[in-house]
């Protein structure tokens, strides 16, 4: 339907150990089904044998991108590519808002489940003492005005000292709450990703570095409202 209609749509798609070595086979599966924007999010939860490995992580991002640059006009977007290069200020046109973690506000990502519980994003909802309330009791204006949200979208803004002092953090903003979420009695700790996270986003400095020319173009959309204003434009100074 939505493709019949040439509605942009996007996909989450889940990175797992069965997608390791399998990078060319996805690049090419999202070619030929034409979304408008991808999404790779790691498999994760909570330090268990589901989550993907660091390593495996930064592998299988790092196959994507230069696959992804590889395409002068890409078929498709890779959002978490695109807001990084943004932020990076590698292109020269209109910014586009950066959401979720890489804007440093994933707080304001609202999740409602079926019940009615409402979480400030959908990552948080494995941890019922996320929940900011239940839209079948309360009204909405008074969950986002509430003490529980008030607390947890300041507990998303507090940093470990490790995350202040690196060198991309301006890019990375600490990565996602759900994969630093402290433990009982400890402060916020580093996002399981880190390492790999900086793997990836120095990789992608170093291409643009090495860039003779800028091959990527932004994807537009016909006759749609799509694009965003960056509300904190950060530029990369080489």
């Amino acid at each position: 339907m939505l493709k019949k209609l040439k509605y942009p749509w996007s996909v989450i798609s889940v990175i797992t150990t069965e997608s390791i070595g399998q990078e060319e086979a996805i690049f090419e599966f999202f070619i030929a089904e034409k979304p408008f924007e991808v999404d790779f999010t790691p498999a994760f939860f909570y330090e268990t044998n589901i989550s993907l490995s660091p390593d495996n992580y930064a592998q299988f991002m790092i196959k994507m991108f230069d696959l992804w640059v590889s395409k002068k006009n890409p078929p498709f977007d890779i959002r978490f590519f695109r807001d990084v290069l943004y932020i990076l200020g590698y292109y020269n046109t209109e910014k586009d808002q950066i959401i979720c973690e890489l804007a440093g506000m994933c707080h304001r990502n609202i999740s409602i489940l079926t019940n009615g519980d409402v979480y400030s994003c959908e990552c948080l909802n494995a941890k019922p003492s996320n929940k900011i309330g239940n839209i079948l009791s309360e009204t909405f204006i008074k969950i986002v005005q509430s003490e529980s949200f008030v607390r947890l979208s300041q507990i998303t803004n507090t940093y470990c000292k490790d995350c202040l002092s690196c060198e991309v953090f301006f890019v990375c903003k600490a990565g996602c709450y759900n994969r630093r979420l402290p433990n009982e009695n400890e402060k916020s700790r580093l996002d399981f990703y880190c390492d790999a996270r900086k793997k990836i986003i120095h990789h992608i400095i170093d291409w643009i570095e090495n860039s003779s020319t800028k091959t990527l173009q932004p994807l537009e959309v016909q006759n749609m409202n799509y694009r965003r204003q960056l509300t904190e434009p950060l530029i990369f100074n080489r």
